[in-house]
């Protein structure tokens, strides 16, 4: 397995975005959906970037929201209303119907921004509330996943700063929390865990496979590795870590071949240790419990960046993140990727066929 690279997108360059697959009536793929983030407008000459987003100028950029489809290749660029105001390392999670939720990331909310709000992938003109069930505390760079099968929403880590801060002078409080929003129960909980806890922090990823939680990176003054969370027994002890090694700001992916492979996840990138952005990909064997480098190199050193599984075409898909060559901020990239899902072997089918 190596990406390869796709060269007839019309996809602005972007870091710390959201994006999520949205199913379609109209190709087996769906389309895609990136929104928020940080593009070359935040950044000044000499390649710094901020997460300063004065009022005037965040009005200025609003929220740029991007439907693109894999199928066609088309691209259409919108720009949500205003009164949102940019943002990034937020969640966005399809509720169904078409409409998003975002959550959360780094912006000013002295200005009366909604700490989450929804819209609709059909209209980009307004905002609108979230649902009333929605009560997760405000989080900055957290990491998020669905349960697609429940309809519950996971939430894990971030940082925690207070909501009056100033932009100039604020710190941040990292959390190991997780929390959980039923769409179809509606009710927002806190989990009760223990075991080897994953230590505070943010800047982490998650995905949620079979009934656990497994996570990759993130940084608490200094890089983490992987855990897993049972989510019915609320245990959570260590991955083996040793050869993906410590990082933060990476993508963690599951998917699988079709419905009947067994599921994998997929580790893209991230900053590693000495604030070095990572070139690799690892794909970790659930079932065995056992990482494998599948490549390195076939896409350019990047963090910050996001990777889907393209239900129905059996496609891997990365988009955006920063890149290495403007120092530690780094700059948005426009680089687009795809991974064919391997067929998997007669011995996996059968493994998986037991399993169920």
């Amino acid at each position: 397995m190596s990406w390869s690279a796709l060269h007839n997108t019309e996809l602005a360059a972007v870091t710390g975005h959201a994006m999520v697959l949205l199913p379609s009536d109209k190709n087996i793929s769906g389309v895609i959906v990136i929104a928020g983030g940080l593009n070359e407008m935040h950044y000044q000459e000499d390649g710094t970037s901020s997460n300063v987003f004065p009022s005037d100028f965040a009005e200025y950029i609003g929220f740029p929201v991007t439907v693109y489809d894999p199928a066609s290749g088309l691209v259409q660029s919108r720009n949500l209303m205003t009164e949102t105001m940019g943002r990034n390392g937020h969640c966005m999670w399809h509720i169904g119907g078409g409409t998003l939720l975002v959550y959360g990331g780094t912006c000013d909310f002295s200005q009366g921004t909604p700490l989450a709000f929804c819209f609709s992938v059909s209209d980009t003109t307004r905002a609108f509330p979230c649902p009333s069930s929605f009560n997760i505390p405000p989080r900055f760079c957290a990491a998020s996943c669905i349960d697609k099968e429940r309809g519950v929403v996971y939430v894990f880590g971030g940082s925690d700063p207070a909501v009056d801060y100033d932009f100039e002078d604020f710190e941040l409080t990292f959390t190991n929390t997780v929390y959980t929003w039923d769409m179809l129960g509606g009710h927002t909980g806190l989990m009760r865990v223990t075991g080897d806890i994953p230590p505070p922090n943010m800047k982490s990823s998650i995905a949620f496979v079979r009934g656990k939680l497994y996570v990759y990176g993130g940084y608490h003054g200094s890089f983490l590795g992987g855990y897993v969370l049972d989510v019915a027994s609320g245990v959570w002890s260590s991955l083996h870590n040793a050869n993906p090694g410590l990082r933060s700001r990476c993508s963690l992916t599951a998917y699988r071949w079709g419905t009947t492979g067994p599921w994998s996840l997929l580790l893209v990138g991230g900053m590693g240790v000495g604030n070095i952005r990572l070139d690799d990909t690892w794909r970790y064997d659930i079932h065995h419990g056992k990482w494998e480098l599948l490549d390195k190199g076939s896409v350019a050193p990047v963090s910050a960046h996001a990777v889907l599984l393209c239900e129905g075409t059996n496609k891997l898909w990365m988009y955006g993140g920063s890149d290495h060559l403007h120092g530690l901020a780094g700059r948005p990239m426009r680089c687009a990727y795809e991974m064919p899902i391997p067929i998997p072997s007669l011995k996996d089918l059968a493994i998986m066929h037991l399993m169920h």
